[in-house]
């Protein structure tokens, strides 16, 4: 941190800083979470280039005073943050460009997708929507989702649990059986084996999908499909 902040790279050095803090929020170290916090700078990174510091800020900012005890501030900073991230997740989807597409199971998806990830810090919503684009690659890993949003397994690891209670990799697994089951229950869709429907979603292995899919849903896939 020390370093960072001597070299000159400010951006570098606050993304460590909350990183950290983040970490040490889902450990309760709230002295340690605190003094990141102060030493990141983000307090002062408001502005659409630094929207998602900003939000990563005030998300930290009410966890810290909630794990204080003081409510009354950490229910004005949560409201804030809130808020916040509401505006940033409405801002993303306008600026995402508009694909013409009839199907059901692409609306479904991205309202799941909208309200799992509102619940997660800026920088982490981009790994969620990674994470979530990618399903369909079987070597699909929380190595290769951190790396793409430029933070570390650890740091990924705990907001995702913090925010979301599921690891990356819980989460992986559960919206694969998710999508799995959209297509089984897609009248739509062509006739085809159950095994190759998991085959679309990254799942290769008979074992892995019966054992996955019936403990999120307590059925077969097969009996999806007869239905």
């Amino acid at each position: 941190v020390s370093w960072s902040r001597k070299a000159g790279l400010n951006d570098y050095h606050r993304s460590l800083c909350l990183e950290i803090t983040l970490a040490a929020v889902a450990g309760h170290a709230t002295p340690i979470a605190e003094a990141m916090l102060d030493a990141s700078g983000a307090a002062a990174s408001q502005g659409a280039q630094h929207a998602r510091w900003y939000l990563d800020y005030l998300y930290c900012r009410a966890k810290v005073l909630q794990q204080q005890m003081r409510t009354q501030e950490f229910a004005q900073f949560y409201g804030r943050y809130a808020l916040a991230s509401i505006q940033h997740v409405r801002a993303d989807s306008m600026s995402m460009p508009t694909v013409a597409s009839d199907a059901m199971q692409t609306a479904r998806t991205a309202q799941r997708s909208d309200d799992v990830s509102a619940r997660l810090p800026a920088k982490y919503r981009r790994a969620y929507r990674y994470l979530m684009d990618n399903l369909d690659q079987k070597d699909l890993s929380v190595r290769e989702v951190a790396s793409h949003v430029g933070v570390t397994e650890r740091a990924m690891q705990a907001a995702f649990k913090n925010h979301l209670g599921l690891s990356p990799s819980e989460l992986i697994r559960r919206q694969r059986m998710e999508r799995i089951r959209d297509d089984l229950l897609d009248d739509d869709a062509p006739v085809t084996r159950v095994l190759d429907v998991a085959n679309k979603w990254g799942v290769r292995h008979r074992s892995t999908l019966i054992n996955g899919y019936r403990r999120v849903f307590q059925e077969a896939p097969s009996e999806t499909m007869g239905r």
